[in-house]
């Protein structure tokens, strides 16, 4: 019987060679990834899901309503691009149009 590499104690897998973790040493280390993994999800801003209705237990995105926020306060600024670009063409098409009418009468009666 081998023993483990970390705590001394007996690795009963008969498959393992000397530098196998027992199964509490593996149970642990798997349970270290486990933590930092759903810290860096964390970080990242998911949470695991807490919708009763939902009950997925997956993680979804908390700040997806600032995302939404920035877009709507995008959208209300290209709106008003929008609206101030369509205005200034009302006016060209409405000052422009006689002015080249003028010009292609002068242009016309000029021969």
């Amino acid at each position: 019987m081998a023993a483990c590499k970390f705590c001394g104690g007996s690795v009963f897998n008969t498959l393992s060679n000397d530098d196998s973790p027992c199964n509490n040493c593996q149970q642990q280390e798997l349970k270290a990834e486990i933590d930092k993994l759903l810290c860096f999800i964390s970080r990242e801003g998911y949470q695991k899901c807490d919708i009763a209705a939902c009950n997925c237990g997956s993680f979804h995105d908390h700040r997806i309503h600032v995302k939404l926020d920035k877009l709507e306060a995008e959208k209300v600024r290209l709106c008003k691009i929008l609206e101030t670009v369509l205005m200034k063409l009302e006016d060209y098409h409405k000052y422009a149009e006689p002015e080249k009418k003028r010009i292609y009468r002068e242009y016309a009666n000029s021969y």
